[in-house]
């Protein structure tokens, strides 16, 4: 039996918080991957930063910045993809 394909994501968001609860002190980069009908957060913070400015700097360049949404998590300030 042939082995299984490692899926790749079909999307990957950034999602930039601000001060949340597990890092009180600090912005918190969060990588979501995206799957054909499910998604994941990565257990591992991609970026802690002392500013919005620094959070952003980790983020790769080429994506488009989602604001804030009032459904959104009250820590969640913007996610990019």
């Amino acid at each position: 039996m042939p082995d299984q394909a490692v899926q790749k994501p079909v999307l990957i968001v950034y999602a930039v918080f601000d001060h949340p609860m597990d890092y009180p002190t600090e912005f918190i980069v969060r990588r979501q991957l995206v799957y054909p009908g499910r998604f994941t957060i990565e257990p591992d913070v991609w970026c802690h930063a002392q500013s919005l400015e620094a959070a952003r700097a980790s983020i790769p360049s080429g994506l488009v910045r989602l604001p804030h949404q009032p459904q959104d998590p009250p820590f969640l300030t913007e996610s990019w993809l």
